[in-house]
C-alpha cells in the first residue's frame, strides 16, 4: 500500500473557464517535488463543465476529481473545500482557488516551512487581463501588483489532523463569505502560528471577472449581512458543522431533482408538487408562501415560479445609480431602486433552515425561473453546533 503524501492541495471548482484550471494543474505538474496529491471538488458544474475538468484533471496523475451534485444550490467555497480536506490523509493540506499558478519551488517551501503549529500564507501577484506571456511570468513581476496579508484565500496550509478536527470551513458562508477570514481566526485560537512566505516564494491569481460580494447578481439582498452577523456571533467556536460536514452530494440523493426535467427543461408538476405563482413583489405573496409551505406534507415539494423576477440589467443599475446621485444632491431622499423579488428574497433565507428544507434548487430556467423546496420535518435532521474546543 502506498504511503499518503506530504501535502493535499485541494481546488474548489464551480463553472470557472477552464483554461483557469488547466494553467493552475501545469504549474503544479511542474514542481521540484513530487510529495503531494490535488483534489478537485467540482461543486455541481453544469453537466459539459464538469466533463472538461474532469477531463483536465485525468490528464495529470497527481490529481483526482471529484464532483458533488449541487446544481441548484449557492456557490460555497466553505463546502466545495471541505470534500477535500476531510479525504484528505497527508500530514498537511492546503487549500487554494482555480485561478492561482503555482512557481516550481512553490511545493518544496511550503513543505520546508509546514510545521503542527503553523499555518502558512502567501499573497498572489496579480495578472492584467490582457496578460499572455504564460512561459515567463517571474518576468513580469516587478511591474506587477501583490496583495497585502489579508489575502487568505490563494495558499491557506494547515496540519491535517487539527483542519479535520474542527470540521473545516464553517459551511454557513455560502454566495461569496468570508470563510478564509474566519478559518484564520479560528485557527489562532486553536494556537497556531500565522507564517507568510512572501519573502520566500510567490504565486500568481490569474485574471477573471470581478466575483466578490459586489458582484452584479451574485448575493441576494441582505445575505452579506448575514454572513457578517453569523461570524460575529460565532467568533469564539472552533469547532462548526455537523458531523456530516464535507459531504458529497450525488443525484440519486436529491430530493428536489425527482420533480425537475432537466432535458426537457421543466418542472414536473404532479400531486407531490404545488406551484406557487403570486406576484413576487408583494407582502401578501409572502405570507401566502409561508402558508402554503407549512401546510406541505413531508417529502412534497412548492415550485415558486419568477426567480428572475425583477429583470436587472447593468444599464438600469447605472440609471438608478446616477438618478439617486442627482436626488441626494437636491436634498431629496433616494427613492430609485427596482422593485424587490420579496418572495424569492424570503425562500434565500428559508433554505438555510436544514430542518424544514429537505432539499431545493434555486432557479430552474423553467416558468421565468423557478425555486424547488421540498418539505422536511422540523427537527428531523439539520446541522448540530459543536461546543468550543
Amino acid at each position: 500500500m502506498n504511503e499518503p503524501p506530504a501535502l493535499t492541495i485541494v481546488v474548489g471548482f464551480r463553472d470557472r473557464a477552464i483554461d483557469l484550471l488547466e494553467r493552475c494543474l501545469a504549474s503544479l505538474a511542474n514542481q521540484t517535488v513530487p510529495d503531494f496529491e490535488v483534489v478537485v471538488v467540482d461543486y455541481g458544474s453544469a453537466p459539459a463543465t464538469a466533463r472538461a475538468a474532469q477531463a483536465t484533471a485525468g490528464k495529470h496523475a497527481f490529481c483526482r476529481y471529484v464532483y458533488s451534485e449541487t446544481r441548484g444550490y449557492p456557490w460555497s467555497r466553505s463546502r466545495a473545500l471541505n470534500v477535500g480536506v476531510r479525504r484528505a490523509e497527508s500530514a498537511f493540506v492546503m487549500t487554494t482557488d482555480v485561478d492561482m499558478i503555482f512557481p516550481p519551488d512553490f511545493v518544496a517551501v511550503l513543505l520546508e516551512h509546514a510545521a503542527p503549529d503553523r499555518v502558512l500564507y502567501c499573497s498572489p501577484y496579480y495578472l492584467p487581463q490582457d496578460f499572455d506571456d504564460w512561459a515567463h511570468l517571474d518576468r513580469h513581476i516587478p511591474r506587477l501588483e501583490r496583495g497585502d496579508r489579508s489575502q487568505y484565500g490563494g495558499c491557506q496550509c494547515v496540519p491535517t489532523a487539527l483542519m479535520q478536527h474542527i470540521r473545516g470551513f464553517d459551511e454557513y458562508y455560502r454566495y461569496w463569505g468570508i470563510e478564509d477570514i474566519d478559518l484564520n481566526h479560528r485557527l489562532k485560537l486553536a494556537g497556531l502560528r500565522e507564517v507568510w512566505l512572501n519573502d520566500r516564494t510567490h504565486l500568481f491569481h490569474q485574471w477573471h471577472p470581478h466575483s466578490g460580494f459586489r458582484a452584479f447578481g451574485l448575493m441576494p439582498v441582505g445575505a452579506w449581512g448575514r454572513i457578517q452577523q453569523h461570524r460575529m456571533r460565532h467568533q469564539d467556536e472552533i469547532a462548526r458543522n455537523s458531523e456530516n460536514w464535507g459531504q458529497v452530494h450525488a443525484a440519486s440523493t436529491r430530493l428536489a431533482f425527482q420533480f425537475l426535467d432537466f432535458d426537457a427543461q421543466r418542472v414536473t408538476a404532479g400531486e407531490r408538487c404545488t406551484v406557487f405563482d403570486e406576484p413576487p413583489h408583494l407582502n401578501r405573496s409572502v405570507g401566502k408562501l409561508v402558508r402554503t409551505f407549512w401546510e406541505l406534507p413531508a417529502g412534497h415539494a412548492l415550485a415558486v415560479r419568477h426567480a428572475a423576477y425583477p429583470a436587472r440589467s447593468r444599464a438600469a443599475d447605472r440609471i438608478i445609480r446616477y438618478g439617486n446621485r442627482w436626488l441626494n444632491r437636491a436634498g431629496a431622499y433616494p427613492q430609485l431602486d427596482y422593485a424587490h423579488n420579496l418572495v424569492h428574497l424570503y425562500l434565500a433565507e428559508l433554505v438555510e433552515d436544514e430542518d424544514l428544507v429537505a432539499d431545493y434548487f434555486l432557479n430552474f430556467p423553467a416558468l421565468d425561473g423557478v425555486s424547488v423546496l421540498v418539505r422536511g420535518e422540523a427537527g428531523a435532521t439539520g446541522p448540530n453546533r459543536e461546543p468550543e474546543l
